[in-house]
Parts: C-alpha cells; sequence; structure tokens
C-alpha cells in the first residue's frame, strides 16, 4: 500500500517525547529522584491498610471467593490451610 514512499525509513521526530527523552538522558538522578518524591507525596493519601485478607479485595461472584466458600462448606476449619507445628524435647519418649 505505501510501496512508493521510502519513509519508513526515517525515524519519526516528536517535538514533546524527544525533548523529554534527551532531557531524561541527560539528567537520570533528576527524574528519579523526583519520581520518588512524587510516590511519596501520594502513597499516604491512597494506602489504607486492610489486615482482613480474605475480603473486601475481590468481589463475591469471583470464581476464587466462590471455590473458596464451597470448599469451607464442605471442609471443617482449618482443613484447608493447616499449620505445621514442630517440636522439640530434651526428655526421651519410652
Amino acid at each position: 500500500m505505501f510501496w512508493p514512499s521510502k519513509a519508513w525509513k526515517n525515524e519519526p521526530t516528536g517535538a514533546r517525547f524527544a525533548a523529554l527523552g534527551s532531557s531524561l538522558g541527560r539528567r537520570p538522578a533528576v527524574y528519579a529522584g523526583v519520581s520518588g518524591l512524587v510516590l511519596l507525596a501520594i502513597f499516604p493519601l491512597s494506602f489504607q491498610p486492610n489486615f482482613d485478607l480474605g475480603g473486601g479485595s475481590t468481589s463475591k461472584a469471583s470464581e476464587s471467593t466462590v471455590w473458596q466458600a464451597e470448599l469451607l462448606k464442605g471442609l471443617p476449619a482449618g482443613a484447608t490451610e493447616p499449620t505445621q507445628v514442630f517440636l522439640k524435647s530434651d526428655h526421651a519418649m519410652p
């Protein structure tokens, strides 16, 4: 479709992004510092800790949530996530 043209051989120049890229190439530490400060400024505003690992992050209709609810109906508490306990004794067992 573009056979007669050889324009595909020439790299396009973008004014804004070319300037941004060349500026970033000259001062990468400044960009890293500024982006770090912006992230540190935004993080406290949007961070809301939630220590409830079983709820809140997914919808009730997602496959994993439905599967987990069905699994818990048929198994006793702790059977789906068993905890291993290791004991050490200084006394010999008979």
